[in-house]
């Protein structure tokens, strides 16, 4: 995958979880207080940067695999 197509699908991830967790508060703003919903949505927010940053990392760990495995083959 090229670096451009990785950065687009990124940021097309990143700009979805905004505009959800942006409808949700506004839906739940009408039924729970602020202060709760800020904790329920900071915690989600946290939560989704994890996974997403596991994500990426478990993808960087499988690409140094490949190209350490073409160096140990070729040498």
């Amino acid at each position: 995958m090229a670096a451009w197509a990785y950065f687009a699908f990124s940021a097309t991830v990143a700009n979805t979880c905004i505009g959800i967790s942006m409808f949700l508060t506004g839906v739940l703003l009408e039924t729970i207080s602020p202060r709760m919903m800020g904790l329920a949505g900071g915690l989600l927010y946290i939560s989704l940067g994890t996974a997403y940053f596991l994500w990426a990392m478990r993808i960087n760990m499988k690409r140094e695999h490949q190209i350490l495995s073409k160096d140990t083959i070729e040498a």
